[in-house]
């Protein structure tokens, strides 16, 4: 014996409500017939067998596949119960039909092996925010909505060169791409069940060394211009970046002091040389960016100001003061002097004549933009009666 189905679909095809291949009766002999429109579903609520009715409440729209499947699973049921009545019902409706099968009307019955679903493959282009996405290595993990399948799929984008440590950076990478990144995604299916899938991006794919180094820059450039122009901070204050080099010591200081980024590329290198590190670390201002140095003789200790990107002198103090305290206690003088300096007071700081300052001009001209020139009249400043000691 068959048992009860869930669910049928009734049909409305060429002047006839058919339900399975061999039972079909005129649209005019059914009461209440606008309630089946093309292919509806429908629950099957109860089944009377002694009086042969069937009991039907309305469950949404079919589709021809379903009305298919649920002819093979009813017909047979059909067969064995041979209803007479079919009561349909919903919220504010009800039709009745009373069953018959006009022997002048057949429907062809298909061929089963055919109403088997066989899996469907299909190519779908898909725009993703990159903030909407997980870093990992190797790869890129997001859920994008498939229209073609009407679902959220969740989708890997790999590229070998990514790293899980670029996930907190994402903002950075939106910057830098200047748009949400494309993915094509190729699946193959069964109704909901995604047998395979393959997924690809150009835009993903040109992620490469080329794109970290403007998200450096971009980085740095966030770093200093949160520095107020009055502020002065060690290099090694700044937070790192999310480069596994970020992590050196020195990581800030070797990219920003590069050949083709600053004219006074051998003179700050060379003052990194002498920095006397036991007496204080080296320090950076903000923007226009300019650094502090400290350097220790065998009798004195000067305080060297050198600027990054603007074509200014070398400012030089020598620190006379004998004890350590009295030292640094000149030395955060002199960093406040920096700061006067900065805020336009140039001109009057050095009409005053300071005998422990000295200025040493860059003549650009010059090959390495004057460094030798530049070299020799700051050591013969430093050095005096005594040692300049170099320290790397």
């Amino acid at each position: 014996m068959t048992e009860t189905p869930g669910h049928i679909v009734l049909k409305r095809k060429d002047g006839y409500i058919q339900l399975g291949y061999n039972y079909y009766l005129p649209t005019e002999n059914v009461q209440g017939n606008n309630i089946i429109k093309q292919a509806r579903l429908f629950r099957i609520e109860e089944y009377k067998k002694e009086e042969k009715i069937l009991y039907l409440k309305n469950d949404g729209d079919a589709n021809e596949h379903l009305f298919e499947q649920s002819a093979i699973l009813i017909n047979n049921w059909l067969i064995e119960n041979e209803p007479v009545k079919i009561v349909i019902k919903n919220s504010y409706r009800e039709a009745i039909i009373d069953w018959s099968r006009p022997p002048e009307v057949t429907f062809q019955r298909p061929n089963l092996v055919e109403l088997i679903r066989k899996p469907e493959t299909f190519t779908e282009q898909l725009n993703v925010d990159i903030c909407d996405s997980n870093f990992e290595d190797g790869l890129i993990r997001c859920k994008v909505y498939s229209k073609k399948m009407k679902m959220e799929i969740e989708v890997n984008v790999e590229n070998s060169f990514i790293a899980k440590s670029f996930d907190s950076v994402k903002d950075y990478f939106k910057k830098v791409l200047k748009k949400p990144f494309d993915i094509e995604i190729t699946i193959t299916h069964e109704g909901k069940n995604i047998l395979s899938q393959s997924v690809k991006s150009e835009t993903i794919k040109s992620i490469d060394a080329s794109v970290i180094t403007k998200i450096e820059e971009l980085q740095i450039d966030d770093l200093f211009n949160g520095l107020d122009n009055d502020e002065i901070i060690e290099l090694n204050q700044f937070p790192p970046t999310i480069l596994e080099k970020a992590k050196e010591e020195n990581w800030l200081w070797d990219y920003l002091i590069q050949e083709n980024k600053t004219k006074h590329y051998y003179h700050l290198r060379y003052l990194s040389s002498l920095q006397e590190i036991e007496f204080d670390k080296l320090k950076i201002t903000g923007k226009p960016l300019s650094f502090l140095f400290v350097i220790k003789s065998s009798n004195s200790l000067f305080l060297v100001w050198e600027t990054y990107e603007t074509e200014e002198a070398t400012y030089i103090w020598e620190i006379k003061e004998s004890s350590e305290s009295g030292k640094r206690e000149r030395c955060n003088e002199l960093i406040d002097i920096i700061k006067g300096i900065r805020r336009n007071k140039k001109l009057e700081y050095i009409r005053e004549n300071h005998k422990d300052f000295k200025r040493i001009f860059h003549q650009y001209q010059l090959d390495k933009f004057g460094f030798e020139t530049w070299k020799k009249e700051i050591n013969e400043f430093l050095i005096k009666d005594s040692i300049l000691i170099i320290k790397r």
